[in-house]
């Protein structure tokens, strides 16, 4: 069997925009506000009730929003996602330093209606190889589900 030239091509540009618009529906698929439903920093599980926490994706940008009783801080971060990893890989480089020893590293996965993110602390160099939270690993482990209006 013989492919021209002219047919590799094109089978090569038919791959690239299928690849690129599975991309795009991916990262889409993350956009959008959430609202924590469990939360365990370094082994220990927080109260969501007491320390609220809700996310806001768009345009590779994660702005992060803690809230307990009537205080409110909230921190925005460059989102750099890679969907061709499984699970989905992330680095989130805060908006306020550029240096590289303030970078997070993260994992996330759609399970469901839930979105499960693993994060390493600032500076840690790498990503949680799971979504576990140790007191050894010192990993955060979130679990949000879409914000209700």
């Amino acid at each position: 069997m013989r492919f021209s030239i002219t047919s590799i091509i094109v089978c090569g540009l038919l791959l690239a925009m299928f690849s690129q618009s599975l991309q795009a529906f991916s990262a889409k698929e993350i956009q959008g506000k959430w609202q924590a439903v469990s939360m365990t920093m370094s082994g220990k599980s927080l109260d969501t009730d007491i320390y609220e926490l809700e996310m806001l994706i768009e345009n590779q940008k994660m702005k992060l929003t803690y809230i307990q009783d009537d205080f409110a801080e909230s921190r925005t971060s460059k989102l750099e996602l890679d969907d061709s990893s499984d699970p989905w890989s992330f680095v989130l480089k805060p908006s306020s330093s550029e240096k590289k020893s303030s970078w997070i590293y993260g994992i996330l996965k759609i399970k469901g209606k839930k979105l499960h993110i693993a994060t390493s602390q600032p500076g840690e160099g790498r990503a949680p190889e799971d979504f576990k939270s140790t007191a050894q690993n010192k990993a955060d482990y979130m679990v949000f589900e879409r914000f209700k209006d």
